[in-house]
């Protein structure tokens, strides 16, 4: 241990987002993020931002916020060292943030251990709650603030159920989804709830991250005369197969594909995505809570880019925290989970409430929830469904026609 932690300090991995000052001047917090990721950065971003914002207003009790961030590279040992570091280095109070399911549940038995409160903002696998359930007393340290597995599925159901059925007189589908751990329940569990809606599933075909060559499957899709093609990616470069979806006149394509989520998109695709629809949720430009449209705003004056779906989770999760450690009067682990578990607040992504396995309670009513968003006009991303939300139409693809 104390080799590890020399070598943590020589190092020096940590990144400050404050100025100097001791752990009993300020209120440490941690962020944990891939900072070569597109998601990553808007974490990293969003966490600035709510940082400074509570700064500028005071602080809490007086006392500001100090961040430390730690790159996880999208891997588990990288994720694990650094909150290792964050905890007995750095010594914060509380971490948030990191990416991808597999890494965030390699971090569950040492949140256990350390007893540092983690608010995941990037990861969606049901097994997190599950754990929290079953053995509250270990694992009651761990929370998520996004959208889950399940959730995530059921409005994926309700949109190819409710909204593209009667549109596309959908009868036969294909799924096709990125080979990870966070995809195996959500793709098995939204083809078993699809088919109970009548709807048939031709294929559910799963791929690498870095494949390349999607040709095969797009034949086979195509060949398989669907009406839908629904996509789950979120490590995958989207811009691949978007690229040879259009190239080969594939049918109506959307889902879950976080590289559509980004501005940039459109250039990486020469404009090939016009017509996908993808899901948004954590930040977006429509008036979700009187907060959600002013930080997409504001996000943008500050970085001159958009917030990704992590950047609203994560700001959000920095006033969860600050409001937690005034509520408490305490920064000790258990008075934290405990007023995390009160939490009542308005954020950017929605009302913030958590459940008893302490994931967030998401849906309607301004809760954290799934906007569908599509690629039109000339580089647009725009709202079509919920219609509470909706600035657009649903377009198809210019070679498709609804039979």
């Amino acid at each position: 241990m104390k080799k590890f932690l020399a070598v943590m300090l020589i190092l020096g991995l940590a990144v400050v987002a404050a100025g100097p000052a001791s752990a009993a001047d300020t209120i440490r917090i941690g962020l944990l993020a891939p900072l070569s990721h597109q998601v990553g950065e808007g974490e990293v971003n969003a966490a600035k931002m709510a940082v400074k914002r509570i700064n500028d207003a005071g602080g809490i009790d007086g006392k500001k916020l100090e961040l430390f961030i730690e790159d996880t590279e999208i891997k588990p040992e990288k994720a694990i060292n650094g909150y290792k570091k964050l905890v007995m280095v750095d010594k914060v109070k509380a971490v948030m943030g990191a990416f991808s399911s597999g890494v965030v549940l390699s971090l569950m038995d040492h949140v256990a251990r350390y007893k540092v409160p983690f608010i995941s903002t990037a990861s969606s696998s049901n097994t997190f709650g599950e754990k929290v359930a079953k053995d509250y007393d270990r694992y009651k340290y761990f929370f998520r603030l996004m959208l889950n597995e399940t959730d995530q599925v059921n409005g994926m159901v309700e949109f190819v159920d409710g909204f593209l059925k009667p549109k596309l007189k959908i009868k036969k589908i294909a799924v096709m989804a990125e080979d990870a751990k966070w995809t195996k329940l959500m793709g098995s569990q939204f083809v078993e709830q699809i088919k109970t809606k009548g709807i048939e599933v031709s294929d559910y075909i799963r791929f690498p991250f870095k494949e390349t060559d999607f040709a095969p499957i797009l034949s086979r899709v195509k060949n398989a005369n669907v009406q839908f093609l629904l996509e789950i990616s979120a490590i995958a470069d989207g811009a691949v197969y978007i690229n040879q979806w259009h190239d080969m006149q594939g049918p109506p394509i959307g889902g879950c594909d976080t590289s559509a989520g980004s501005e940039d998109f459109w250039d990486k695709t020469n404009g090939k995505c016009k017509s996908e629809t993808v899901f948004m949720y954590g930040a977006y430009d429509v008036p979700l809570t009187p907060k959600t449209k002013p930080f997409w705003a504001d996000y943008i004056k500050e970085f001159g880019k958009e917030p990704k779906y992590a950047s609203g989770f994560t700001y959000d999760a920095v006033y969860v925290v600050a409001g937690a450690v005034k509520a408490a009067g305490s920064t000790k682990p258990d008075a934290l989970v405990a007023a995390i578990e009160k939490t009542d607040y308005v954020g950017v992504s929605g009302r913030i409430q958590f459940k008893k396995n302490h994931n967030t309670i998401c849906g309607s009513d301004g809760r954290p929830m799934m906007i569908w968003h599509q690629w039109q006009g000339k580089g647009q991303r725009l709202p079509v469904y919920p219609a509470k939300y909706a600035t657009a139409k649903l377009i198809l693809p210019a070679w498709w026609s609804v039979k």
